[in-house]
């Protein structure tokens, strides 16, 4: 339970370690205690749980005063941060900041002001959502991209009174490049081409920034769907449904079709994650044909994932004894299910 007698807290073991250098040991003592006393019972019981808050080793560092991030007292445990990281000046700075100054395998548990809350009426009633602040609110999947591209692997997230908290562990340095993600709607993802050489293919964007770094997370937390993606995906924007559904985010990828690096049939031009999933003599056999815009699964109405890789061992056979009469086969049985809705693209 959080302490609400700050005398009683100051005989206690030290919360966490602030990092002012004109504050004496009691003022210091005195601020911890006035964090956890301000801190519900629900936050409370959700950071004791895996930080040992009274622990020395564990430190308390604040979004919105750098200072209280770039000076970390070794050896550390643990980071808390009580405050929204959406109120630091530059959230990727604060990030790799943090990362910086923290060991390998430590735990950080922070919150972010979250714009798709499920809880609506907690978010109306938290006080971070009525103040003005310097960030801004960002999506679920955009917090916990940016998490994982700083260097932290996500050990688990949950909703409390609006906002989303986080328990993460650095596991790698931050890399340099404070931007990892572009917000342009034509998003480029790297994908798996003829040779085993890697491409890069363009897509309108479906997701939220930051998001094709939660790939490998997403799929371990939900696995595939019937239609080989991803199950139970957050990372999918409002209007990424629609897009999928009528398969107006594949349209850019003309562009790799004009620049010839994709055909207009073919195997589905994957992801090393994806690509790294499948058996072996399927991966030594698809790297041997040209990706396509239009995969075997939408001619041969086989959806699930299992359905995909047989539907790709059907087409690279019939294409291997037939040859291009095959793709233009494939082409209008595809296109014939597309307009009679009998596939879609998510």
């Amino acid at each position: 339970m959080p302490i609400k007698n700050a005398s009683e807290f100051v005989s206690a073991s030290v919360l966490m370690t602030l990092l002012e250098p004109n504050d004496d040991k009691i003022n210091k003592e005195l601020r911890k205690a006035k964090v956890i006393e301000n801190m519900s019972e629900k936050v409370y019981d959700y950071i004791s749980q895996t930080v040992p808050l009274y622990s020395e080793k564990v430190c308390l560092v604040e979004s919105y005063r750098p200072d209280s991030y770039y000076k970390l007292t070794e050896p550390i445990l643990g980071t808390v941060d009580v405050y929204p990281i959406n109120l630091s000046d530059d959230v990727n700075l604060y990030l790799q900041t943090l990362n910086i100054n923290i060991p390998e395998t430590s735990i950080f548990v922070g919150c972010a002001m979250i714009i798709d809350s499920n809880d609506k009426n907690a978010k109306k009633k938290n006080q971070y959502y009525k103040t003005p602040k310097k960030g801004r609110n960002l999506y679920k999947a955009e917090v916990l991209g940016r998490l994982v591209y700083f260097g932290f692997s996500i050990v688990e997230f949950k909703e409390i009174e609006g906002l989303l908290y986080f328990m993460v562990m650095k596991i790698a340095d931050a890399p340099s490049d404070l931007n990892g993600c572009s917000d342009s709607i034509l998003f480029p993802m790297t994908r798996i081409g003829k040779n085993g050489d890697k491409l890069t293919v363009f897509k309108v964007r479906t997701m939220h920034p930051y998001s094709q770094y939660l790939q490998n997370y997403v799929v371990r937390l939900n696995g595939y769907n019937a239609v080989g993606k991803p199950a139970n995906d957050f990372r999918l924007t409002p209007w990424g449904k629609i897009f999928r559904k009528y398969w107006l985010d594949e349209l850019p990828q003309l562009l790799n079709l004009f620049k010839g690096e994709l055909a207009l049939v073919g195997v589905r031009p994957l992801s090393q994650t994806r690509f790294s999933e499948l058996p072996l003599e399927v991966q030594e056999l698809r790297v041997k044909f040209k990706p396509g815009c239009i995969p075997p699964y939408v001619a041969l109405l086989m959806p699930d994932s299992k359905g995909n890789i047989e539907a790709e061992m059907i087409y690279m056979e019939e294409r291997i004894k037939k040859g291009f009469r095959t793709d233009i086969k494939y082409f209008f049985m595809a296109i014939r299910n597309i307009l009679t809705g009998k596939i879609t693209s998510a």
